[in-house]
């Protein structure tokens, strides 16, 4: 458990973002949920639910 936790501490994180844009009736205008997710090592796959919206985020090996 040691290991993982200093390997991880060497890694550089980075801030995972909801990137669900939505619209809004009453101003009639589209929008970016942009609530973070959390803070994942750089290049790593991943898939978030947002609690906020409901999208769910997806970083695979291509993207």
């Amino acid at each position: 458990m040691t290991q993982r936790t200093e390997k991880s501490r060497k890694e550089p994180l980075v801030e995972v973002r909801c990137n669900n844009i939505m619209y809004n009736p009453a101003t009639d205008r589209y929008y970016t949920c942009n609530r973070l997710l959390g803070r994942l090592p750089k290049d790593s796959e991943y898939q978030i639910k947002c609690p906020k919206c409901g999208h769910m985020n997806i970083k695979g090996k291509n993207g």
